[in-house]
């Protein structure tokens, strides 16, 4: 069907090779895979950074995905990202859930890379609701890793939670200037999967998913009506906000095509 009525190929080789499928650049690390639609000159590891290194103790390539749950918002992304990234929400939309549970918080330093990351110093997990069964710390986590949980969100809008039994991952994909999905994945150890009772207690982790991610819509949601009112202006930045000054100025660097001064 591709030949001339002489026999002679209407597609050859040089043809065909400029009606393949898209190239898209892409690049592995943890487990996942990152795409990018618009070539660069950055590449994945270039643009993680100090990352890698950062989480290595979890092995994250060793974990398996075992759920993953989406969830629509009538919010922009940007603003879920931030929700993400700041704390003092907590005690007043997560007070009946994982407010309950004691925990210090300490930023980390701005390390290299396009990522921003916090660590809670706490008991037990932080996967969980307080109360509910869990895992034990993975068995190969040493020092301060049993004992704490370690965020880190890639910008632009990519998070992780790395506690001392599992992690989950947070992708933000814009649906519309006011609308958004995420898709939020519970992952554990492969030696945790192929435990006996696996499917029992891998519930408390999915319960706290489904009954905190709600709970941030609160915010998300009335921030997008206050941003699409007239009267909206700029408000000031709290000192518990410290990354959203490093995540605003990536977007607006990207959005003006230049780097901004200080």
């Amino acid at each position: 069907m591709f030949d001339r009525p002489d026999g002679s190929p209407i597609l050859d080789d040089r043809k065909k090779s400029g009606l393949g499928l898209i190239e898209v650049e892409s690049g592995a690390w943890g487990g996942f895979i990152f795409i990018r639609l618009r070539s660069g000159a950055e590449t994945l590891e270039q643009h993680l950074g100090a990352l890698p290194g950062l989480v290595a103790p979890y092995r994250p390539a060793d974990m398996v995905c075992t759920r993953r749950k989406t969830f629509d918002i009538r919010s922009n992304w940007k603003l879920y990202f931030e929700n993400f990234n700041e704390i003092y929400h907590i005690p007043s939309l997560h007070g009946g859930t994982i407010n309950r549970q004691k925990r210090t918080w300490e930023p980390q330093p701005q390390a290299p890379g396009n990522f921003v990351s916090m660590w809670a110093r706490h008991e037990g997990s932080r996967l969980i609701i307080p109360g509910d069964p869990g895992f034990p710390a993975m068995p190969h986590l040493e020092g301060e890793h049993r004992h704490g949980t370690f965020y880190c969100s890639i910008f632009p809008a990519t998070l992780f939670a790395f506690c001392n039994d599992g992690m989950f991952f947070v992708r933000i994909e814009p649906l519309a200037p006011d609308r958004s999905r995420l898709s939020i994945g519970s992952c554990f150890p492969r030696a945790t999967v192929a435990r006996p009772d696996f499917a029992e207690v891998a519930e408390s982790y999915y319960r706290r998913v489904d009954k905190v991610t709600p709970e941030d819509f609160v915010a998300t949601d009335l921030q997008q009506l206050g941003l699409a009112s007239p009267f909206a202006s700029p408000g000031l930045l709290c000192r518990w906000e410290v990354f959203g000054p490093p995540f605003e100025r990536w977007v607006l660097e990207r959005v003006a095509g230049t780097n901004l001064t200080d």
